[in-house]
């Protein structure tokens, strides 16, 4: 964990305002910001060239992370890689994740959970060891990712909808001494919160919801990408 130095970008502000019925059966007022990923994108490097004038590489996660990310390094002539992060999953839960590890074994883990749910070693162990595996099958489609140090690097996705993957993917990025900040179109209020406490990079986020359903209901346009998708937007001049 890290100590916290947090610079917030945001915007609260309701461009278009939509309605979905849902949360206990009330009435939820939800901000249709963007009209797809490529508008997402093009927001959001406007938010990162008010503090920032230069990024050497931007890094997405698999799927929308790297239509966002293509829009940033454009505008910043950055190289754009992608870097996959597979979960380390409590067991008997497939659903809540206690880690994350990528293609070179590099983890992160959540220890408080960990310990609230008195997992033993060996199994958190037999994780790493698994997931890594599967990690670097699926790195391969997008090819390794380059030694970042002394770059300055901007950790890109559509949305977060859990902080798993950012802080391992960070401590990836941290390893190699590059400079790294978060930027999302999208992060709920209280992951922003979390993530700011235990981190000391910047995060720019265009909108920071107390109330969030999704990632998708932020976006008119949210198609699911094949990996030839990502291949194209990750090689595209």
């Amino acid at each position: 964990m890290w100590a916290n130095r947090i610079s917030s970008i945001t915007d609260t502000a309701s461009v278009n305002i939509g309605y979905l019925s849902g949360i206990a059966g009330k009435e939820c007022k939800m901000d249709l910001k963007f009209e797809d990923r490529t508008d997402a994108g093009d927001k959001l490097a406007d938010r990162i060239q008010r503090s920032h004038d230069t990024v050497d590489a931007v890094v997405a996660f698999p799927g929308g992370g790297v239509v966002v990310g293509r829009q940033v390094a454009d505008r910043f002539d950055a190289d754009l890689h992608c870097l996959v992060v597979e979960s380390i999953d409590a067991p008997f839960n497939p659903e809540l994740m206690i880690g994350g590890v990528t293609s070179t074994g590099t983890y992160w883990l959540d220890e408080e959970l960990i310990s609230e749910l008195s997992i033993d070693t060996r199994y958190v162990e037999d994780g790493i060891a698994v997931e890594q595996d599967n990690a670097e099958t699926r790195q391969q489609t997008y090819g390794e990712l380059p030694d970042m140090h002394g770059k300055t690097v901007v950790l890109v996705d559509d949305g977060i909808e859990t902080i798993t993957e950012v802080h391992t993917a960070l401590q990836q990025l941290q390893d190699q001494d590059a400079t790294t900040l978060v930027a999302t179109p999208i992060i709920p209020q209280t992951l922003y919160n979390q993530l700011s406490d235990a981190t000391q990079i910047d995060i720019i986020a265009i909108s920071t919801p107390e109330t969030f359903i999704s990632t998708g209901h932020h976006y008119r346009s949210f198609q699911p990408l094949t990996e030839d998708d990502e291949t194209d937007y990750l090689t595209r001049d």
